[in-house]
């Protein structure tokens, strides 16, 4: 991996990527080169659990690399509030209770920058990955949730309340009154691993994970290729949804549906069906790197900053 900032007195840094099943954390020199990387399940007892997870990870990163952090990025599912609490991050119980950031900061004795997960991918597609010299685009990640990183005029925009980019959301897929719905959000509830699975079983296929089914698609099974079919349509009409927004350069595909290249060729026939100009859809090139990538990125960029100042 090329160095992230060449300014050698920024400090070694720490890139932690919280997902709902993994967690992956890497150290990076001062000139940003990444030594360690480590990956392991997610503490599924969630809030305080996952915090005491964090902090063994740091401290295994920096003894596995002889090497001492001075600032720790940390992406998180959910929409981060004012308090530096994590709101709606249903697949990691507890995170809406403390702030991730204070209580890291707390045991460590370090700064530490906290962003929402896909925020922290787009930050990596953006210094490392396939959004190399755009100034606007946005990530697009699909797996067992949706979510969307967007990049304007070069600066990550979090919104008013730091709800920009919840694309599960969206009224698509699903009826958005329904309960289900208004927890995760329609169009996850129809889009994310949940829904394709759903739409399989009832349907009258048998997987017991989403990869099969893409795998069974591949294969001829004719069931499957309807449901990822189905998949195709709903992303391509939330990408047209996005773009008629935002219009970006660049759309990056990520996550472990996102990035499959099946979906990818579907999707970008289907946006050239309904789309009124051309949109160009890329596959990520960090893959599920992006976002310990991301976290580095975003602890160099924090410490470059201050020592500017």
């Amino acid at each position: 991996m090329p160095p992230l900032i060449s300014d050698q007195i920024t400090p070694m840094c720490v890139g932690i990527d919280l997902g709902g099943s993994k967690l992956r954390g890497a150290i990076a020199t001062g000139d940003g080169h990444i030594m360690v990387e480590l990956t392991e399940k997610t503490n599924l007892s969630g809030g305080k659990k996952v915090l005491e997870q964090i902090v063994r990870m740091v401290q295994e990163l920096e003894a596995k690399s002889e090497l001492k952090a001075e600032r720790i990025g940390v992406g998180s599912p959910g929409v981060m509030d004012a308090a530096g609490r994590f709101q709606l991050s249903f697949n990691i119980d507890g995170l809406a209770e403390f702030s991730l950031a204070e209580e890291l900061e707390k045991v460590l004795g370090v700064t530490v920058i906290v962003e929402n997960d896909v925020n922290m991918a787009a930050l990596g597609e953006q210094r490392y990955g396939a959004g190399r010299g755009c100034r606007d685009f946005v990530v697009l990640s699909i797996g067992t949730g949706l979510g969307m990183g967007l990049l304007i005029n070069g600066q990550l925009h979090r919104g008013a309340r730091g709800f920009a980019g919840e694309i599960a959301y969206l009224p698509l897929g699903t009826d958005p009154r329904d309960p289900r719905s208004r927890r995760v959000g329609a169009l996850e509830s129809a889009a994310g691993t949940h829904g394709i699975l759903q739409r399989f079983h009832t349907l009258g296929g048998s997987a017991k994970d989403v990869y099969e089914v893409f795998k069974a698609s591949v294969s001829g099974d004719p069931i499957a290729q309807i449901v990822v079919e189905e998949e195709s349509h709903l992303i391509a009409t939330a990408i047209l949804a996005i773009c008629t927004v935002v219009d970006p350069e660049l759309v990056i595909m990520t996550g472990g549906i996102g990035s499959d290249p099946v979906l990818i060729d579907l999707v970008v026939a289907r946006v050239k069906d309904i789309s009124p100009h051309d949109i160009v859809i890329a596959r990520s090139e960090l893959g599920d790197r992006a976002g310990v990538v991301g976290a580095v990125a975003a602890a160099q960029i924090d410490a470059h900053a201050k020592y500017q100042n």
